[in-house]
């Protein structure tokens, strides 16, 4: 069976029938991702997301009203945040680097899509690693480090002066009675520690003596036991000093030389070492994040409780999201009044609120409430729960003070202010976020690292080929994020992104690249453009051995066409990955495969779409010839129109009315939170409308989602309607 785990999600439910629409949320939704599939008949197939929308609706209908549809705008359950919209939210609203996406369980996918509401389950896992990511941030914000970088000056004893011996080895000799010399410049006044590191040769019955002084001041004096290197002693001094040089003498003051025996007694002074102010010790390292967190600190013992009520009025809108009443900062109030009465100092109590506010369901969760859980009225969200769906479908992530503020005037569900506010977040560089989060659920632009190909075939790659090859196809999407390009033109482009190593797998003659570096170029003389025809993207579609026609067919149909084809029957038996020993290429052996009734409706579908992209092995590198075959790029598009190689099936594609529709469909889902429901048809339609009059950018579709009733209301939960 040919399965495609591109998104490593469960196995979907067969496809709901019509009168399936009308039932709760709760029982038609989580339907994640990639059912086991075989090449026969729907090999690589996902799950069939689009259930509740049967594929003849997509199908545009001319929409000549300006004005939106009136209608049932839906409902969203709470929504937990997911791993990325977690870590996001904690970098944001703290200033912390770390990130705990890794540690968290993973999310479940629904829709296509890992931010879906009605999937996104809390287990008692995620509690506890919840608590342990609140409690490091926390304390990294709060807690003030020793400063331990106190200047050391260390100097070698063979390097400096004496009155009698000379260098030995790695050490001075100080063979007869005098004093060792080293000169320290002080910058700063203040308490120096001096340590000297020594030792002797012992003779007579007496230990080598002699004294530490400073500046020919005796100070410690000194018996030193150590016969070697390894035995050495250190001793140390403290000391005030003032700004200039100051000169350390460690002296020998009972030499002992027996002529007939050769018994000597000489000291060795291996290093001598200052360090200071020892002041510094006293003092804490600046920590930025308590000074953006804590906009009050208590300067007499009185103001504490005042300082640190401050501080959480200041904190807990922003980590909820909304307003907080007087009665919740008492209630975290409390649990700083124990701590402090439990014997914590100021910053271990504050820290005690804080964690729990990022422990309370209105943090972990985006929450929208119902004036009135029983009135099937539909009603528009607040400013604040507004501003929370619109950061994170643009952001991943927490609104900022500029939108915040803009909720706490009341204005924000203006249309006015509401586009405005949208595009200046367009232009913020959080928005990459869509790229990582929508596009790479949506075009499959994580897929690429859990992609293997075999390098024992692909000898070509490797894992900076991959590392060029999604850095292509990002600065590639990137272009309709923030550019105005219309959306046809992710298939139809003429112009991609390369390095040099990715210049080299495509062919293209561009010179010499600085390496790591990316410039756009003209791809058509390689066949290449649009993302279709991108290494990253069919490196993603194929098996680790060879390329896989239905994954790619089955992705153009499921992914921009949103006609995503059944799951197989049970039972029928798939393609091995590698490419059969029968001397048949992978295109006569579909055709041999699709021949059974059973699998001829889908493959029909797939299979012409993948075999359009035939000349493009399983890295994506370009091939005349599968094996001793030439390739056959021709094809038939599920309407019927017949295409010759990929330049036209792109064509067809962007011309395609389910391509435009798609686009919507996938926006609309990943921005709301939940799939689309038949009572959403007509304002996916309407959307579409805005988009086309708009000439096709991202920006346009974003500014039609967020200004339609689906995004700015909401249905209560429990009320009867269509159900998300």
């Amino acid at each position: 069976n040919e399965t495609d785990d591109t998104e490593g999600a469960e196995p979907l439910p067969d496809a709901l029938e019509p009168e399936d629409l009308e039932e709760d949320a709760d029982t038609s939704t989580a339907e994640s991702e990639d059912s086991a599939e075989s090449e026969e008949d729907v090999d690589g197939s996902e799950s069939v997301e689009e259930e509740s929308v049967e594929p003849d609706t997509l199908v545009e209908s001319d929409v000549e009203e300006e004005t939106e549809p009136e209608g049932d705008p839906g409902t969203v359950i709470l929504h937990r945040l997911n791993r990325v919209e977690y870590d996001n939210s904690l970098q944001h609203l703290l200033g912390t680097t770390q990130s705990f996406a890794d540690q968290l369980p993973a999310d479940d996918v629904g829709y296509g899509f890992d931010n879906i509401a009605s999937v996104l389950s809390l287990s008692p896992l995620h509690l506890e690693l919840f608590e342990l990511a609140a409690r490091s941030v926390v304390e990294e914000a709060i807690v003030l480090e020793p400063f331990l970088d106190i200047p050391v000056i260390k100097k070698e004893g063979e390097t400096g002066t004496a009155t009698v011996g000379q260098p030995s080895g790695n050490a001075w000799i100080v063979w007869s009675v005098g004093t060792h010399t080293t000169v320290f410049d002080v910058q700063e006044a203040g308490t120096y520690r001096i340590r000297a590191r020594m030792w002797a040769s012992q003779g007579g019955d007496e230990l080598a003596q002699g004294a530490l002084s400073v500046d020919g001041v005796p100070f410690v004096e000194y018996e030193i036991n150590g016969f070697n290197t390894d035995t050495a002693e250190i001793i140390e001094h403290l000391i005030e000093l003032e700004p200039g040089e100051h000169t350390v003498g460690l002296s020998f003051e009972n030499d002992y030389w027996e002529p007939d025996t050769m018994i000597d007694r000489n000291l060795y002074v291996d290093w001598v070492e200052l360090s200071g102010p020892q002041e510094w010790l006293e003092q804490t390292l600046p920590n930025p994040l308590r000074e953006d967190l804590l906009i009050c600190e208590p300067n007499e013992e009185g103001q504490t409780p005042e300082c640190a009520r401050q501080n959480l009025e200041d904190f807990v809108p922003k980590a909820w999201r909304r307003p907080v009443s007087a009665e919740e900062v008492d209630g975290l109030m409390n649990l700083f009044t124990v701590a402090m009465e439990e014997g914590a100092d100021y910053d271990e109590a504050m820290m005690v609120p804080f964690i729990a506010t990022l422990l309370s369901p209105h943090f972990l969760f985006r929450v929208e409430l119902d004036p009135d859980v029983s009135d099937p009225t539909p009603h528009l969200l607040s400013d604040h729960e507004l501003a929370t769906r619109l950061s994170y479908f643009l952001w991943s992530s927490t609104p900022d003070a500029q939108l915040f503020e803009r909720a706490n005037e009341g204005v924000l569900q203006e249309t006015d202010v509401l586009i405005e506010e949208t595009l200046r977040m367009l232009a913020d560089p959080k928005a990459h976020a869509l790229i990582d989060n929508y596009a790479g659920q949506w075009l499959y632009l994580r897929g690429l690292w859990d992609a293997f190909p075999a390098e024992w075939i692909f000898e070509d790659w490797s894992e900076d080929l991959r590392a060029s090859m999604a850095a292509e196809a990002w600065l590639f999407v990137e272009t309709f994020i923030k550019g105005d390009r219309p959306m046809t033109e992710l298939l139809t482009s003429t112009t991609s992104f390369v390095d040099q190593k990715l210049a080299d797998h495509y062919g293209l003659n561009v010179g010499t690249l600085i390496p790591g570096v990316f410039a756009e170029v003209d791809v058509t003389d390689v066949n290449r453009g649009g993302i279709l025809r991108q290494g990253g993207l069919l490196t993603t579609l194929s098996f680790p051995t060879r390329t896989s026609p239905v994954k790619r067919g089955k992705w153009i149909l499921g992914q921009l066409l949103c006609s995503e084809p059944p799951p197989p029957p049970p039972g029928v038996e798939g393609l091995l990955e590698e490419t059969s020993s029968e001397g048949l290429s992978l295109a006569e052996q579909l055709a041999q495969h699709s021949s059974d009734p059973n699998c001829s409706s889908c493959h029909s579908l797939m299979d012409p779409l993948g075999l359009g992209l035939e000349n493009f092995d399983g890295i994506g590198a370009f091939r005349l010839m599968d094996g001793e075959t030439v390739i056959d790029p021709s094809g038939v598009m599920p309407n019927g129109e017949s295409f010759d190689g990929p330049d036209e099936m792109m064509a067809m594609l962007a011309e395609n009315p389910l391509f435009i529709g798609c686009m919507a469909e996938k926006l609309m889902t990943y921005a709301l939170g939940r799939g689309l429901t038949a009572s959403d048809e007509p304002y996916r339609e309407w959307i579409v409308s805005q988009f086309e009059a708009g000439g096709l950018s991202f920006k346009e579709l974003v500014l039609a989602v967020v200004t339609s009733s689906p995004f700015r209301m909401r249905r209560p939960e429990s009320a009867e309607g269509g159900m998300n």
